[in-house]
Protein backbone atom coordinates (compact mmCIF):
# COMPACT_ATOMS: atom_id res chain seq x y z
CA UNK A 1 0.00 0.00 0.00
CA UNK A 2 1.28 3.56 -0.95
CA UNK A 3 -0.88 5.71 0.44
CA UNK A 4 -3.11 5.98 3.64
CA UNK A 5 -5.82 8.76 3.16
CA UNK A 6 -6.45 9.83 7.30
CA UNK A 7 -9.74 11.24 7.40
CA UNK A 8 -11.16 13.04 11.36
CA UNK A 9 -14.84 13.33 10.83
CA UNK A 10 -17.17 14.80 13.22
CA UNK A 11 -21.15 15.30 12.22
CA UNK A 12 -20.56 16.17 8.40
CA UNK A 13 -21.03 13.41 6.69
CA UNK A 14 -22.49 14.74 3.50
CA UNK A 15 -18.91 17.10 3.41
CA UNK A 16 -17.21 13.78 4.07
CA UNK A 17 -19.14 12.23 0.81
CA UNK A 18 -17.78 15.23 -1.38
CA UNK A 19 -13.93 14.74 0.36
CA UNK A 20 -14.31 10.64 -0.15
CA UNK A 21 -15.45 11.09 -3.91
CA UNK A 22 -12.43 13.87 -4.65
CA UNK A 23 -9.96 11.02 -3.76
CA UNK A 24 -8.64 8.83 -6.58
CA UNK A 25 -10.07 5.20 -6.81
CA UNK A 26 -6.46 3.71 -6.32
CA UNK A 27 -5.65 0.25 -5.73
CA UNK A 28 -2.59 1.60 -3.60
CA UNK A 29 -4.59 3.63 -1.37
CA UNK A 30 -6.54 3.51 1.34
CA UNK A 31 -8.83 5.57 3.09
CA UNK A 32 -9.16 5.70 6.98
CA UNK A 33 -12.19 7.43 8.03
CA UNK A 34 -12.01 8.13 11.50
CA UNK A 35 -15.61 9.06 12.98
CA UNK A 36 -15.32 11.26 16.26
CA UNK A 37 -18.33 10.37 18.68
CA UNK A 38 -21.03 11.46 16.00
CA UNK A 39 -24.77 11.60 16.10
CA UNK A 40 -26.42 8.92 15.56
CA UNK A 41 -27.78 9.96 12.64
CA UNK A 42 -24.45 11.13 11.34
CA UNK A 43 -23.36 7.62 11.90
CA UNK A 44 -25.63 6.03 10.17
CA UNK A 45 -25.03 8.10 7.00
CA UNK A 46 -21.20 7.88 7.23
CA UNK A 47 -21.66 4.00 7.61
CA UNK A 48 -23.67 3.93 4.46
CA UNK A 49 -21.47 6.01 2.49
CA UNK A 50 -18.00 4.09 3.60
CA UNK A 51 -19.92 0.52 3.23
CA UNK A 52 -21.08 2.15 -0.55
CA UNK A 53 -17.70 3.67 -1.55
CA UNK A 54 -16.42 1.53 -4.34
CA UNK A 55 -12.57 2.72 -2.69
CA UNK A 56 -10.89 1.12 -0.39
CA UNK A 57 -12.67 2.58 3.15
CA UNK A 58 -11.96 1.47 6.38
CA UNK A 59 -14.45 3.22 9.21
CA UNK A 60 -13.38 3.49 12.66
CA UNK A 61 -15.55 4.69 15.38
CA UNK A 62 -14.01 6.48 18.37
CA UNK A 63 -15.88 5.14 21.51
CA UNK A 64 -16.42 9.37 22.89
CA UNK A 65 -15.82 12.61 21.66
CA UNK A 66 -12.08 13.34 22.06
CA UNK A 67 -10.76 16.06 18.99
CA UNK A 68 -9.30 15.72 15.50
CA UNK A 69 -5.72 15.07 17.58
CA UNK A 70 -7.07 11.71 18.95
CA UNK A 71 -9.29 10.81 15.34
CA UNK A 72 -5.88 11.26 13.52
CA UNK A 73 -4.26 9.41 16.01
CA UNK A 74 -5.74 6.37 15.93
CA UNK A 75 -5.93 6.48 12.60
CA UNK A 76 -2.17 6.36 12.31
CA UNK A 77 -1.81 3.09 14.34
CA UNK A 78 -4.02 1.20 11.78
CA UNK A 79 -2.56 2.96 8.17
CA UNK A 80 -0.17 0.31 6.70
CA UNK A 81 0.12 2.59 3.45
CA UNK A 82 3.97 4.22 2.74
CA UNK A 83 2.92 7.58 2.95
CA UNK A 84 0.22 9.40 5.44
CA UNK A 85 -1.76 11.96 3.82
CA UNK A 86 -3.81 13.64 6.11
CA UNK A 87 -7.92 15.37 4.71
CA UNK A 88 -10.18 17.30 6.52
CA UNK A 89 -13.46 15.72 6.33
CA UNK A 90 -14.61 19.35 5.36
CA UNK A 91 -11.83 19.87 2.71
CA UNK A 92 -10.71 18.05 -0.61
CA UNK A 93 -8.54 17.40 -2.97
CA UNK A 94 -8.45 19.12 -6.63
CA UNK A 95 -7.89 16.63 -9.47
CA UNK A 96 -4.37 16.99 -9.56
CA UNK A 97 -3.83 15.09 -6.77
CA UNK A 98 -3.86 11.72 -8.86
CA UNK A 99 -0.75 12.95 -10.80
CA UNK A 100 1.26 14.30 -7.45
CA UNK A 101 0.40 10.48 -6.31
CA UNK A 102 1.57 8.80 -9.50
CA UNK A 103 4.75 10.57 -9.41
CA UNK A 104 5.56 10.56 -5.51
CA UNK A 105 4.11 6.59 -4.99
CA UNK A 106 7.71 5.62 -5.25
CA UNK A 107 9.50 8.24 -3.78
CA UNK A 108 12.47 6.74 -1.69
CA UNK A 109 14.15 10.15 -1.27
CA UNK A 110 12.06 12.48 0.72
CA UNK A 111 10.29 12.35 3.96
CA UNK A 112 7.97 14.75 3.26
CA UNK A 113 6.59 16.28 0.34
CA UNK A 114 4.67 19.51 0.85
CA UNK A 115 1.87 21.13 -1.76
CA UNK A 116 0.11 24.13 -2.10
CA UNK A 117 -3.51 24.24 -0.97
CA UNK A 118 -6.67 26.33 -2.73
CA UNK A 119 -9.24 27.57 -0.77
CA UNK A 120 -13.26 28.20 -0.97
CA UNK A 121 -16.13 29.38 1.15
CA UNK A 122 -17.82 26.11 1.93
CA UNK A 123 -21.45 27.24 0.72
CA UNK A 124 -20.56 29.72 -1.88
CA UNK A 125 -17.57 27.84 -3.45
CA UNK A 126 -15.99 31.26 -3.89
CA UNK A 127 -12.42 31.82 -3.85
CA UNK A 128 -10.98 32.73 0.00
CA UNK A 129 -7.35 33.22 0.91
CA UNK A 130 -7.41 30.88 3.68
CA UNK A 131 -4.07 29.10 3.25
CA UNK A 132 -2.40 31.61 1.02
CA UNK A 133 0.74 31.90 3.30
CA UNK A 134 1.37 28.29 2.97
CA UNK A 135 1.96 28.84 -0.52
CA UNK A 136 3.83 31.67 0.03
CA UNK A 137 5.93 28.93 2.23
CA UNK A 138 6.11 26.81 -0.50
CA UNK A 139 7.11 29.71 -3.08
CA UNK A 140 9.82 30.37 -1.06
CA UNK A 141 11.24 27.07 -0.72
CA UNK A 142 10.99 26.72 -4.47
CA UNK A 143 12.75 29.71 -5.45
CA UNK A 144 15.49 29.03 -2.76
CA UNK A 145 15.46 25.35 -1.37
CA UNK A 146 18.44 26.70 0.96
CA UNK A 147 17.11 30.05 2.30
CA UNK A 148 13.38 28.67 2.44
CA UNK A 149 14.17 24.98 4.23
CA UNK A 150 13.58 26.28 7.57
CA UNK A 151 10.67 28.12 7.14
CA UNK A 152 8.72 25.20 5.60
CA UNK A 153 9.91 22.90 7.91
CA UNK A 154 8.95 24.89 11.06
CA UNK A 155 6.26 27.67 9.86
CA UNK A 156 4.22 25.21 7.54
CA UNK A 157 1.84 24.20 10.77
CA UNK A 158 -1.14 21.96 9.18
CA UNK A 159 -1.12 18.40 8.53
CA UNK A 160 -2.52 18.29 5.64
CA UNK A 161 -0.85 19.16 2.15
CA UNK A 162 1.91 16.73 2.84
CA UNK A 163 2.86 13.26 1.58
CA UNK A 164 4.06 11.96 5.36
CA UNK A 165 6.51 8.79 5.17
CA UNK A 166 5.40 6.80 7.41
CA UNK A 167 8.21 5.18 8.84
CA UNK A 168 9.00 8.91 10.33
CA UNK A 169 5.76 8.94 12.14
CA UNK A 170 6.28 5.44 12.97
CA UNK A 171 10.41 5.52 13.87
CA UNK A 172 10.33 9.27 16.21
CA UNK A 173 6.65 8.64 17.67
CA UNK A 174 5.57 11.24 16.34
CA UNK A 175 1.68 12.18 17.47
CA UNK A 176 -0.83 14.66 17.65
CA UNK A 177 -1.83 16.61 20.73
CA UNK A 178 -5.36 15.16 22.06
CA UNK A 179 -6.69 19.10 22.62
CA UNK A 180 -9.57 20.74 21.08
CA UNK A 181 -7.70 23.05 18.97
CA UNK A 182 -4.29 23.14 17.96
CA UNK A 183 -3.88 19.52 18.14
CA UNK A 184 -1.29 19.69 15.07
CA UNK A 185 0.88 22.17 16.26
CA UNK A 186 3.37 20.42 17.93
CA UNK A 187 3.18 17.57 15.57
CA UNK A 188 4.19 20.03 12.82
CA UNK A 189 7.01 21.38 14.20
CA UNK A 190 8.75 18.16 15.17
CA UNK A 191 7.79 16.42 11.80
CA UNK A 192 9.86 19.31 10.75
CA UNK A 193 12.65 18.54 12.98
CA UNK A 194 13.27 14.74 12.31
CA UNK A 195 12.42 14.53 8.73
CA UNK A 196 15.83 14.26 6.64
CA UNK A 197 15.56 15.03 3.17
CA UNK A 198 12.02 17.50 2.25
CA UNK A 199 10.71 18.79 -0.76
CA UNK A 200 8.08 21.11 -2.07
CA UNK A 201 5.53 20.84 -5.30
CA UNK A 202 3.95 23.81 -6.45
CA UNK A 203 0.66 22.27 -7.53
CA UNK A 204 -2.49 22.65 -5.47
CA UNK A 205 -3.17 19.35 -4.98
CA UNK A 206 -5.28 20.14 -1.74
CA UNK A 207 -8.29 22.56 -1.03
CA UNK A 208 -9.48 24.41 2.32
CA UNK A 209 -12.84 25.53 2.94
CA UNK A 210 -14.30 27.96 5.69
CA UNK A 211 -17.16 26.85 7.08
CA UNK A 212 -19.07 28.39 10.31
CA UNK A 213 -19.19 25.91 13.39
CA UNK A 214 -15.56 24.74 12.55
CA UNK A 215 -12.84 24.18 15.33
CA UNK A 216 -10.50 26.56 13.44
CA UNK A 217 -13.56 29.69 13.92
CA UNK A 218 -14.09 28.55 17.32
CA UNK A 219 -13.06 30.67 20.28
CA UNK A 220 -13.14 31.44 24.10
CA UNK A 221 -10.91 31.94 27.09
CA UNK A 222 -10.86 27.89 27.99
CA UNK A 223 -9.46 27.42 24.18
CA UNK A 224 -6.93 30.29 24.47
CA UNK A 225 -5.42 28.96 27.48
CA UNK A 226 -5.04 26.01 25.07
CA UNK A 227 -3.23 28.35 22.26
CA UNK A 228 -0.70 29.69 25.32
CA UNK A 229 0.49 25.85 26.64
CA UNK A 230 1.19 24.50 23.01
CA UNK A 231 2.98 28.01 22.37
CA UNK A 232 4.32 28.15 24.86
CA UNK A 233 6.01 24.52 24.46
CA UNK A 234 6.71 25.44 20.87
CA UNK A 235 8.86 28.25 22.07
CA UNK A 236 10.94 26.01 24.83
CA UNK A 237 11.32 23.59 21.72
CA UNK A 238 12.65 26.39 19.38
CA UNK A 239 15.16 27.40 22.24
CA UNK A 240 16.39 24.01 23.39
CA UNK A 241 16.63 22.67 20.16
CA UNK A 242 16.92 24.69 16.95
CA UNK A 243 18.53 28.23 18.23
CA UNK A 244 16.41 30.11 15.49
CA UNK A 245 15.81 33.65 17.15
CA UNK A 246 13.94 34.66 14.84
CA UNK A 247 11.06 32.34 14.99
CA UNK A 248 10.90 32.14 18.61
CA UNK A 249 10.75 35.77 18.78
CA UNK A 250 7.65 35.40 16.43
CA UNK A 251 6.25 32.68 18.94
CA UNK A 252 6.88 35.12 22.15
CA UNK A 253 4.95 38.11 20.53
CA UNK A 254 2.04 35.54 19.61
CA UNK A 255 2.26 34.81 22.97
CA UNK A 256 2.17 38.44 24.14
CA UNK A 257 -0.83 39.31 21.96
CA UNK A 258 -3.00 36.35 23.43
CA UNK A 259 -1.94 37.14 26.87
CA UNK A 260 -3.24 41.07 26.49
CA UNK A 261 -6.74 40.25 24.89
CA UNK A 262 -8.62 39.36 27.71
CA UNK A 263 -9.27 40.51 31.55
CA UNK A 264 -6.75 40.28 34.28
CA UNK A 265 -8.16 37.22 35.80
CA UNK A 266 -7.61 35.91 32.41
CA UNK A 267 -3.94 37.21 31.65
CA UNK A 268 -3.05 36.01 35.05
CA UNK A 269 -3.94 32.22 34.12
CA UNK A 270 -1.75 32.57 31.33
CA UNK A 271 1.22 33.44 33.32
CA UNK A 272 0.76 30.39 35.33
CA UNK A 273 0.15 28.40 32.63
CA UNK A 274 3.67 29.41 30.96
CA UNK A 275 5.03 29.49 34.55
CA UNK A 276 4.12 25.50 34.98
CA UNK A 277 5.61 25.03 31.74
CA UNK A 278 9.32 26.47 33.27
CA UNK A 279 9.33 29.82 32.54
CA UNK A 280 10.76 32.37 34.91
CA UNK A 281 7.73 34.62 35.73
CA UNK A 282 10.16 37.65 36.07
CA UNK A 283 11.40 37.16 32.75
CA UNK A 284 7.56 36.70 31.60
CA UNK A 285 7.06 40.16 33.22
CA UNK A 286 10.04 42.18 31.53
CA UNK A 287 9.02 40.60 28.13
CA UNK A 288 5.48 42.05 28.40
CA UNK A 289 6.72 45.52 29.59
CA UNK A 290 8.93 45.72 27.01
CA UNK A 291 6.04 45.06 24.40
CA UNK A 292 3.74 47.30 26.22
CA UNK A 293 6.09 50.34 25.51
CA UNK A 294 7.00 49.62 22.18
CA UNK A 295 3.24 49.57 22.05
CA UNK A 296 2.85 52.92 23.24
CA UNK A 297 5.84 54.24 21.71
CA UNK A 298 4.60 53.43 18.32
CA UNK A 299 0.81 54.82 18.95
CA UNK A 300 2.79 58.05 20.55
CA UNK A 301 4.70 58.07 17.18
CA UNK A 302 1.15 58.16 15.38
CA UNK A 303 -0.33 60.82 17.20
CA UNK A 304 2.73 63.13 16.90
CA UNK A 305 2.32 62.67 13.15
CA UNK A 306 -0.95 62.43 12.07
CA UNK A 307 -2.63 64.61 14.97
CA UNK A 308 -3.81 67.77 14.07
CA UNK A 309 -4.38 69.49 17.24
CA UNK A 310 -0.76 70.72 17.92
CA UNK A 311 -0.94 70.85 22.25
CA UNK A 312 -1.82 67.02 21.63
CA UNK A 313 1.42 66.49 19.73
CA UNK A 314 3.94 68.50 22.17
CA UNK A 315 2.10 66.20 24.99
CA UNK A 316 2.52 63.15 23.33
CA UNK A 317 6.33 64.31 22.91
CA UNK A 318 6.84 65.03 26.41
CA UNK A 319 5.22 61.43 27.16
CA UNK A 320 7.86 59.84 25.09
CA UNK A 321 10.56 60.84 27.03
CA UNK A 322 8.83 60.41 30.25
CA UNK A 323 7.10 57.10 30.45
CA UNK A 324 7.49 55.00 27.10
CA UNK A 325 11.50 55.34 26.38
CA UNK A 326 12.27 55.02 30.21
CA UNK A 327 10.26 51.95 30.50
CA UNK A 328 11.78 50.37 27.85
CA UNK A 329 15.60 51.54 28.98
CA UNK A 330 14.26 50.07 32.64
CA UNK A 331 13.49 46.72 31.28
CA UNK A 332 16.02 46.56 29.07
CA UNK A 333 18.48 47.28 31.36
CA UNK A 334 20.26 49.94 28.79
Amino acid sequence: MKFSIIIPHFNVPDLLERAICSIPNRQDTEIIVVDDSSSEESKLKLRTICKGSSKLVKLLEQPKNMGGGAARNAGMEVAIGDFFVFLDADDFFNECINDMMNEYANDEQHDVIFFKASSVDNVTLEPTERLNYLNVQIDHWLANPQKGEIELRYSFGVPVCKFIRRSVIVENNLRFDETRIHNDTTFAYRLGYVANQICADGRLGYCATIREGSVSRQESDELRLVTINILGRAVLFFREKLHVNHMEDQLSFNLYILLRKRSYSYFIRGIDELVKLGFAKDDIYSFFSKQMALDSLKSTIWIILFSPIFRIKILSLIGIFRYTIFSYLKNNKV
